[in-house]
């Protein structure tokens, strides 16, 4: 019996055809596509997730980035890695898929993944509001659910994004016609065809399919669509949710390391936030016409003043934060009437510095905040009580 390969990766890192993976193994691990990996020559680039992902001969482990400080150490590793997820309780964030090529499948599993395309359709149409609800309550991203047909929307309530002046319709429309017509030709109860048929109707008319998917010049402008693109994206090239290991098997659980280390924060701060001050996850301000501001947290006392928090997943660049992020933060601290804007940046292992200027306009200053996921080998839990005196300390009172 072969022995199963195990690789272990950090995110962002690249694997090769030849030194890292045969033919069979890469060819597995790009059918995830983008976010998850991208291709590059001879090889792949994984995204920003971490977690596992196995096929019939390779399983990799995906590892936060900011481990290659010290010797890899997976018993370690994954340690903090099952804390941070279990302490962040972010199951609602992960990302799975157990699926397979096959020329034909029936059953359960396959009315489930139509089930899920035509439930995040409806979501889809439904618009902000409904996402919004969703994200409080916590996705759940499995391919089991249900849908209610007659809560189904026609498309002319699209969001404003999809709406266009021009006579062409945007090209995520036509991925959207080629996978409804592609369920049409299953075989379907007379209900679910029925009711697939009234959709294409509603829908505007696509071009032939072509035989190979240029799939970035149809992917959503839009994040909010990501979901129903990777659906689509999976169905129409031959992919099913399965139980059974087929051709090119493959499964996968993984986490937007971004979201997570945000949710570690959110999650943080949480548990210590005095019951006078409010915590706004997420807030939002009118920006132009039906776009929106939206900072990831917005710390206010009893009496009104602000400290507006960003955080960014990734390693600052000679101890300095991006223009980029200057200017956002400088923006949000401004419209949000804030005494502080922080950004705050995962630090080194070891390390942990925190830095703060006024802005050259006289209102207000950022803080730049290197924030340490893991102390002495353990994830670190004391992280709220480290901000709430910094908070204290610059502006804000019990």
């Amino acid at each position: 019996m072969q022995t199963k390969k195990q690789i272990q990766i950090f995110e962002q890192d690249r694997l090769y055809l030849g030194p890292d993976l045969d033919e069979a193994q890469l060819q597995s691990l790009l059918q995830l596509g983008s976010p998850y990996v991208f291709p590059i020559h001879q090889g792949l680039r994984w995204g920003n997730f971490v977690g596992l992902v196995e096929t019939e001969s390779l399983c990799v482990e995906i590892l936060p980035k900011l481990e290659k400080a010290v010797p890899k150490n997976q018993q370690q590793h994954r340690q903090i890695l099952h804390e941070l997820l279990a302490y962040s309780q972010a199951e609602n964030l992960a990302h799975w898929q157990n699926w397979a090529r096959q020329d034909s499948e029936k059953g359960p599993w396959l009315s489930h993944y139509r089930q899920k395309f035509l439930a995040e359709l409806q979501r889809f149409w439904q618009g902000p509001q409904e996402y919004k609800q969703l994200d409080q309550a916590g996705r759940n991203k499995s391919w089991q659910g249900q849908i209610d047909f007659s809560k189904l929307q026609p498309p002319v309530q699209l969001w404003p994004y999809l709406r266009r002046s021009v006579k062409q319709a945007p090209p995520f429309l036509f991925l959207l016609v080629w996978t409804l017509e592609e369920m049409w030709a299953q075989g379907l109860a007379p209900k679910e065809k029925q009711l697939i048929q009234s959709l294409l109707e509603q829908l505007p008319m696509a071009p032939t399919r072509p035989l190979q998917i240029n799939w970035v010049a149809y992917a959503p402008r839009n994040p909010k669509g990501q979901l129903l693109f990777e659906l689509a994206r999976l169905f129409l090239a031959g992919l099913r949710p399965s139980t059974q290991k087929g051709k090119n098997w493959l499964w996968s659980f993984l986490l937007p390391m971004p979201q997570l280390f945000e949710q570690y924060l959110a999650v943080s701060l949480g548990a210590i936030s005095p019951q006078s001050w409010t915590l706004s996850l997420q807030a939002q301000k009118p920006f132009w016409e039906s776009r929106q501001l939206r900072a990831d947290c917005c710390w206010e006392d009893a009496y009104g003043k602000r400290i507006l928090i960003e955080v960014k997943w990734k390693l600052l660049e000679q101890n300095l934060p991006s223009e980029q992020d200057l200017r956002q933060i400088y923006t949000y601290q401004q419209e949000w009437s804030a005494e502080e804007g922080w950004l705050v940046y995962p630090a080194p292992l070891g390390r942990a510095k925190m830095k703060s200027a006024p802005f050259a306009s006289g209102k207000g200053r950022a803080r730049l905040l290197e924030v340490p996921l893991v102390q002495n080998g353990q994830l670190n839990k004391q992280l709220g009580q480290s901000l709430l005196l910094l908070a204290l300390q610059n502006g804000l009172r019990l």
